[in-house]
């Protein structure tokens, strides 16, 4: 599995982590930017896909999760967040199998990991056919 983040307040960690995670072949990769940042938002498209596309994880099943998505509850939160319209509609056009929610608690950590491994799953057994 790869895991790539989209924040850019640790783009050399991130670009590591993602050159490291792509040099194997992946069957899922999660890819994760934050709800209150539209500079990673825009990363998954920019940066991140690309670099997926170009890797040996280029036919994984790719997963794009939203995270802090706990902010689109707070009343008081004033940054402008992205919709999540928009990271549906990124999804539908990057062919991003799924788009999940993480609200910063373990329950839905767990949730995206088994969405994942269904996915993987899934096509593993359709590819056996």
């Amino acid at each position: 599995m790869g895991l790539f983040n989209a924040n850019d307040h640790s783009y050399e960690h991130d670009v590591d982590l993602g050159a490291n995670s792509l040099n194997t072949k992946c069957n899922v990769v999660l890819i994760c930017a934050s709800v209150d940042n539209h500079k990673s938002f825009k990363n998954v498209r920019d940066k991140w896909l690309r670099r997926v596309s170009k890797s040996n994880s280029r036919d994984a099943v790719k997963i794009l999760v939203m995270t802090n998505a706990q902010l689109y509850d707070r009343q008081d939160y004033r940054r402008p967040l992205v919709s999540e319209e928009e990271y549906q509609q990124m999804a539908r056009d990057l062919d991003i199998e799924s788009c999940e929610y993480h609200f910063n608690d373990r329950q839905d950590a767990l949730n995206v990991f088994e969405k994942a491994f269904t996915l993987a799953a899934n096509r593993s057994r359709s590819n056996e056919l």
